[in-house]
């Protein structure tokens, strides 16, 4: 079996300091490492001609909006500013029961935070009000399995309060296809835009930051390295240097998205064609 990558996780003592790592082979799953040859272009022509049938049509924005999670005018927003800077931005998909949530104006979790949303299927029905906020839990229950004891798991902030979705970047890039880095001036500087976009939320309105780290193809997140996110993800929401909303629904689209643009593949995502 090909081994992906290692997974190193620090055992951190309370006062903070990592002792030691402790490091275990991970082989790669799936589309997390495997791709289809066969649906991936071999030049940026075919690549671009891929992705062409991806472009959201007017008739079927509301529905990719609802898919990306995201709030429709949160949305607008971001287009606006990323038309104006012409870069490119992906997001991966929010959990849709955090827009009530959203609207309301809850904080949204940082990078810091590495739980999961309560999904409302796996919520008894007196305890749907909690679906899209953060849980304590590493990994999301398989769909339709209920938690039994839900406020149990809530994570609450160090002053009491509930945590909901972020809006979570996935890459972003130069018109160019130039990836902009993690944590560079560019990088702080295009956040901090995307973020002042937003409109105001709350029963007071207020500024509501809900993109909370770099992105995680530009290692955007140094203060909390994870080797297990050195991956390709899909589902994507793309808006481009061109205007366009695009939904990339499979690793094949991101991959011919990447190639189509001009994007280089990064090489600690270990992909493998799965039918060579």
């Amino acid at each position: 079996m090909f081994v992906c990558s290692c997974i190193c996780s620090p055992e951190v003592l309370s006062d903070g300091q990592a002792r030691k790592t402790i490091c275990r082979r991970k082989p790669c799953k799936g589309r997390s490492s495997y791709y289809d040859s066969y649906k991936v272009a071999q030049d940026q022509a075919s690549a671009c001609a891929f992705i062409e049938p991806l472009k959201v049509t007017p008739e079927h924005y509301d529905m990719s909006v609802a898919e990306a999670g995201m709030l429709p005018d949160d949305l607008e927003a971001l287009r606006q500013v990323i038309d104006r800077l012409n870069v490119i931005v992906t997001f991966r998909d929010t959990n849709p029961a955090c827009a009530p949530h959203l609207v309301e104006g809850m904080e949204s979790k940082g990078h810091e935070v590495m739980t999961k949303t309560f999904m409302k299927n796996n919520l008894p029905p007196k305890f749907e009000y909690l679906a899209g906020t953060v849980s304590t839990l590493p990994e999301k229950p398989k769909p339709g399995k209920v938690i039994p004891d839900p406020l149990s798991l809530r994570y609450l902030t160090p002053d009491g309060h509930q945590l909901t979705c972020d809006y979570d970047l996935m890459d972003m890039l130069e018109a160019d296809g130039d990836r902009i880095p993690g944590e560079s001036a560019a990088d702080l500087e295009l956040r901090e835009e995307l973020n002042d976009a937003l409109p105001l939320r709350g029963e007071k309105p207020q500024e509501v930051d809900r993109i909370k780290h770099g992105a995680q193809a530009a290692k955007g997140h140094p203060e909390t390295p994870v080797l297990i996110l050195d991956k390709p993800e899909a589902p994507l929401t793309v808006m481009d240097a061109e205007k366009n909303l695009l939904r990339l629904e499979t690793i094949e689209d991101v991959l011919n998205f990447y190639h189509c643009v001009g994007a280089t593949i990064l090489p600690e995502w270990h992909l493998m064609p799965n039918n060579e």
